[in-house]
């Protein structure tokens, strides 16, 4: 089980302000819709926001290291990160265009 949070960020698409956003990485919930344009945006683990074509790995494993306090094994850890990051850049492509 980790942290959950709920946030007000701005789209780093359309710079729109999305409030109550949840945010869970352990969950899986590293990403938000904006309610303005309806792109993906990812929140990192200092709580900022990205673009979705720019998250790297790195990126998920820092949020979801960032929210865990289960002590997961280096090899369960490194899939559930990997399985994310891959299904993430498969919705990269099904991004709205601008």
């Amino acid at each position: 089980m980790g942290d959950r949070y709920y946030l007000t960020r701005e789209c780093v698409y359309c710079g729109g302000i999305n409030e109550s956003i949840y945010y869970a990485p352990t969950c899986g919930i590293f990403t938000f819709d904006c309610e303005h344009c309806g792109r993906e945006n990812f929140i990192t683990a200092e709580f900022d926001v990205k673009e979705l074509e720019e998250v790297t790995l790195e990126d998920v494993e820092e949020a979801f290291s960032m929210a865990t306090n289960v002590d997961w094994s280096e090899k369960d850890f490194k899939e559930m990160c990997r399985e994310f990051y891959e299904n993430l850049r498969r919705r990269v492509e099904k991004q709205p265009q601008e």
